[in-house]
């Protein structure tokens, strides 16, 4: 069942109702996937001689994997409709990612943030894809 479903039920209500909870469940683990990956970059980056021009591609695949993540883990429960779910799920990371910024940024890197959210909206939908497809096998 995708989010919105077609019947306007009391039962099609209670399923878009449980499938936003799933998906901000997803959303939550591919934030904390992230945060582990960032983690784990910065030591790496501490600890070695990795050079500070690395940390936009460490960023990148830190937002990859955990947008991937966070499509899987939301549509893995709900089962169907993983491309329009996923982009859902994409679109509320890319929207976190965006306030984080706005906040915290210094406005300077609009095209980093551009970027991270094309890549947040890509991944998520095919992690929702894969799930599904994974799923029905």
């Amino acid at each position: 069942m995708t989010l919105f479903a077609k019947n306007n039920g009391e039962q099609s209500a209670r399923d878009a109702k449980t499938n936003i909870f799933k998906i901000l469940f997803g959303a939550a683990i591919g934030i904390v996937t992230y945060l582990v990956l960032i983690f784990i970059f910065a030591f790496v980056m501490t600890v070695s001689s990795v050079p500070d021009s690395a940390t936009v591609v460490f960023s990148f695949a830190a937002v990859a994997v955990g947008s991937f993540v966070a499509g899987f883990a939301a549509l893995w429960n709900i089962g169907r409709g993983g491309l329009v779910n996923g982009l859902i799920c994409g679109a509320l990371l890319a929207c976190v990612h965006l306030l984080i910024s706005l906040v915290f940024g210094d406005g300077g890197r609009i095209i980093y943030l551009i970027v991270s959210a094309a890549i947040e909206l890509v991944l998520s939908t095919f992690g929702g894809v894969v799930s599904v497809n994974a799923r029905a096998k």
